[in-house]
């Protein structure tokens, strides 16, 4: 499954460039399945990226998107599979130890009426850095390489969510 989830990487990264850059959002998103730019390295602290890879564990896909003066970083974990439990626990990983703003696990099916369930009773399931992050869980189509919304589970102020106007 991880030859089928890497095929993945180059669509959705390409989904994100375009949303960002319909919003007029500065953004650099890249591939970090395997290796880290410098660009990003200057972004996130050096130590924890080395860290996770000295342990060869990293996200799929790092970035940032600018806003005012700082800059907000992002993570994505990908999976060919509906999300699980954990799943959100590995993207919670990352997003803990690099203090990412925002967070996604973006899954070619659809989210279960369980997990969905439990996330909307529990919802610190999906929430990191005390509080002040959380995960959204997103449903790609991959033959349209859009998100599908109704399939998703998003966070309060998600930076992909078509209804959240911010």
């Amino acid at each position: 499954m991880a030859d089928r989830e890497s095929e993945l990487y180059v669509p959705i990264k390409g989904f994100l460039d375009q949303h960002f850059s319909k919003s007029g959002k500065k953004h650099y998103f890249e591939i970090t399945a395997k290796t880290i730019s410098n660009k990003i390295k200057n972004e996130f602290d050096s130590n924890l990226l080395l860290l996770l890879q000295t342990e060869r564990t990293l996200p799929d896909i790092m970035g940032f998107v600018e806003k005012g003066d700082l800059n907000e970083l992002f993570v994505f974990e990908i999976k060919d599979e509906k999300p699980t439990i954990k799943a959100i626990y590995q993207l919670k990983k990352y997003a803990e130890v690099l203090n990412a703003k925002y967070a996604y696990l973006i899954c070619t099916k659809e989210i279960s009426a369980e997990l969905r369930k439990c996330l909307e009773n529990v919802p610190s399931i999906q929430s990191y850095n005390a509080g002040y992050g959380g995960i959204s869980i997103i449903h790609f189509d991959e033959k349209t390489k859009q998100i599908i919304p109704k399939f998703s589970f998003f966070r309060y102020d998600d930076e992909l969510n078509p209804n959240n106007k911010t």
